[in-house]
């Protein structure tokens, strides 16, 4: 698999595409907000963004604003209810007031912003583009540079959290995209930059500040899990105690400052503080609330496996989605669990401490009942963390998988990749309540004419399975002491 892995990050770019051809404008969460904050980045602009009452009242294309009001959380209505808005339009005709005045931080809406333009679907395409060019960079630095202990942690880490929902987002124009790539690669990037000297360390510093820029610049919480992920990185990594002479002390410092302005310069994170993320019912009784949420927490745990719907949560996944997914994620977490450190319990012990206690308190503050505004998204980056904290292995000893557990995990990856994919495309292209196994068929809403339904699944799911029996053979052709695993 030597020569073969370098065709990956070409495999995954073209799966990633397929995920971002496979939605309509306006089908991930919250894109009504975050398409008109994008638009108004820069303030008042002619054709694409107009300004009233001081700011607080935006007029936008109405496709930027209203693209998915037809469709959403109406599972048998196609994406095709979305035309009576102009995919290319210089009228700022549709008003709202629901954009970002501070609540998020700026920084993705004003790089998104620099593609935004008349032609609606083809600017929203370019800006997932870009989500996608940066993941794959990311990805493939920090791979290349690492040794063979990082590349398996990173590897594996997103292989097994990646199915569905990390590909959906990282593959919309949603902000949790960069905060999903920037805490997933983040890890090994610092323990890369930790444990090596020279021209690499220099480029695992740049990687890692590009890793903290998404996590920092996309939502307040990605400044959480920088804080977490620094701590997770010094627990496994730091041998001994720092000095003031000690250039890694100050760049870790300046990280988590950086980090903690984030959160409290963004009243996203100061509202989470105070208020929650929202009253619902402000009669409930809080300890049975707690009760009910402690016993629902594995649905943010593992929604992002296929357990949470995709889109506005009303693109429901097929149970062998996540009986696959899932099944690969503990038969891998299972394996590498061999290989336990004391410094590597500290690390999965204080993660899931973080998993556990983050969401229970966020949703007390508020007293919300899972799924109320807390989602499973918003938990991705740490189960990705969490995973990559697993498959670390101490030098010399890898959990290696006999070829047929490989061909299993391989397998059912692909499985659930290609059913995730078909039941997006099928929920956006006919509705829900066409049940016919040709995509193509009664098909209503598709923006690329030059590639059928049916083509661009066939396409994404062989890439997934060439991509994954590449990286999980090559994973296995490293060199090991530990023996093989059943």
């Amino acid at each position: 698999m030597r020569h073969w892995i370098i065709i990956v990050p070409v495999l995954v770019f073209a799966v990633l595409v397929c995920w971002a051809m496979a939605s309509p404008v306006g089908s991930s969460p919250d894109d009504n907000f975050h398409l008109s904050s994008i638009w108004c980045a820069e303030g008042d602009k002619e054709g694409v963004c107009r300004l009233y009452q001081n700011g607080e009242i935006a007029a936008v294309p109405s496709l930027v604003n209203r693209a998915s009001d037809c469709f959403k959380r109406k599972a048998y209505q196609s994406a095709a209810c979305q035309k009576v808005h102009p995919q290319v339009s210089s009228k700022t005709d549709s008003v709202t007031d629901h954009f970002n005045k501070g609540l998020y931080p700026k920084f993705y809406f004003k790089v998104m912003h620099k593609l935004s333009g008349e032609n609606i679907l083809f600017a929203t395409f370019k800006m997932r583009l870009l989500n996608i060019l940066l993941f794959c960079s990311l990805f493939t630095l920090i791979f290349v540079l690492s040794d063979t202990r990082l590349r398996n942690s990173l590897a594996w880490s997103w292989l097994i959290t990646s199915v569905p929902l990390s590909m959906f987002l990282i593959a919309s124009n949603n902000p949790s995209a960069w905060t999903i790539i920037g805490i997933g690669c983040l890890l090994v990037s610092l323990l890369g930059y930790m444990q090596s000297h020279g021209r690499a360390k220099l480029f695992f510093m740049v990687a890692t500040m590009v890793c903290c820029a998404l996590a920092l610049g996309s939502r307040a919480d990605g400044a959480v899990f920088v804080v977490v992920t620094l701590v997770v990185a010094s627990i496994l990594e730091m041998r001994k105690r720092p000095t003031l002479t000690d250039f890694d002390f100050y760049f870790f410092v300046a990280i988590a400052i950086a980090a903690t302005l984030t959160f409290f310069t963004s009243t996203q994170g100061q509202f989470v503080v105070e208020h929650g993320v929202g009253m619902v019912d402000g009669n409930r009784d809080p300890l049975s609330v707690l009760w009910y949420n402690i016993a629902r927490l594995p649905v943010l745990w593992f929604g992002g496996l296929g357990i949470q719907p995709l889109g506005w949560m009303d693109t429901p996944m097929p149970s062998a989605v996540f009986v696959g997914s899932l099944t690969v994620f503990l038969l891998v977490v299972s394996a590498n669990m061999n290989g336990m450190w004391t410094r590597k319990k500290m690390a999965v012990l204080f993660i899931a401490l973080i998993i556990t206690a983050f969401p229970v308190w966020v949703l007390m503050q508020s007293l919300n009942l899972i799924p109320e505004n807390v989602q499973a998204r918003y938990l991705l980056p740490l189960l990705c963390l969490l995973a990559g904290v697993i498959a670390l292995q101490e030098k010399g000893g890898q959990a290696i998988f006999k070829r047929a557990t490989r061909l299993t995990i391989i397998s059912l990856l692909s499985i659930s990749h290609s059913l995730a994919l078909y039941a997006n495309i099928r929920r956006y292209a006919t509705g829900l309540d066409v049940y016919d196994w040709n995509l193509n068929t009664n098909m209503e809403w598709w923006d690329w004419p030059l590639l059928s339904p049916m083509a661009l699944w066939g396409i994404a799911s062989l890439a997934f399975l060439l991509m994954s029996y590449i990286l999980v053979e090559y994973i296995s052709a490293q060199p090991n002491k530990a023996p093989a695993l059943t």
